[in-house]
C-alpha cells in the first residue's frame, strides 16, 4: 500500500502577506489550480507545518507533520485519532503508539520511508477540510479556497527570489 500523500488546497490568507519583511531563506508557497498564489509564508531551515484532515472512510482527523531542509518538505510524522488510518493509509516505520507524542491526535507513527518532496500536490475538498497549520500562524483552511471540482493546490518551498507567478 504506497504513502497516501494528502492533496489539500487553498488557503486563508488574507492576512499573510506576501510582501511581509523577513529575514527566512525560504518561502512556503500554496498555489491554487490556477497557479494563484492562496498563501506565501517565510520559513526558516527546519521550520515545521502540518496538513491536517477528515479522513473519509472514518471522519475523524488525521495529520502529515513536515520539516523544511535543503528546499523540501520533509514528512517526518503521521498522527491519526484512529489507528486504523495509519495502518491502512500509510507505510510506517513502527507499530502506531499511543501517547502524549501524538499531540491533539491519539495515535502517531513515523514514515516507512523517508519521504522528501520539493512540491506536493494536495486534494482539498470540503469532505476532506485540507488545512495548513503553521506554529505561530492562523490555521489555513484550504478546501476553502477551491472548488470541489478543481481541488487541487501545490505547496512548495522556495528560495527567497524565486517568482511563482510566472
Amino acid at each position: 500500500m504506497g504513502l497516501a500523500i494528502i492533496f489539500a488546497v487553498a488557503v486563508t490568507v488574507a492576512a499573510v502577506g506576501t510582501r511581509e519583511s523577513r529575514s527566512a531563506a525560504s518561502w512556503l508557497t500554496v498555489t491554487g489550480p490556477d497557479r494563484a498564489i492562496v498563501v506565501r509564508w517565510p520559513v526558516d531551515e527546519g521550520a515545521t507545518f502540518v496538513l491536517r484532515y477528515r479522513n473519509s472512510l472514518y471522519g475523524s482527523l488525521a495529520e502529515e507533520h513536515f520539516v523544511v531542509q535543503s528546499g523540501e518538505m520533509v514528512l517526518v510524522s503521521l498522527a491519526a485519532d484512529e489507528v486504523a488510518v495509519l495502518d491502512e493509509y500509510y507505510r510506517t516505520n513502527a507499530p502506531a503508539r499511543r501517547g502524549p507524542e501524538s499531540g491533539e491526535r491519539t495515535w502517531s507513527a513515523g514514515p516507512a520511508q523517508a519521504v522528501r518532496l520539493p512540491e506536493l500536490h494536495v486534494a482539498a475538498t470540503d469532505l476532506g477540510r485540507r488545512t495548513l497549520l503553521i506554529p505561530g500562524r492562523p490555521a489555513v483552511e484550504l478546501w476553502r479556497f477551491v472548488d470541489d471540482r478543481r481541488p487541487t493546490v501545490t505547496l512548495r518551498v522556495e528560495s527567497v527570489g524565486d517568482d511563482v507567478a510566472s
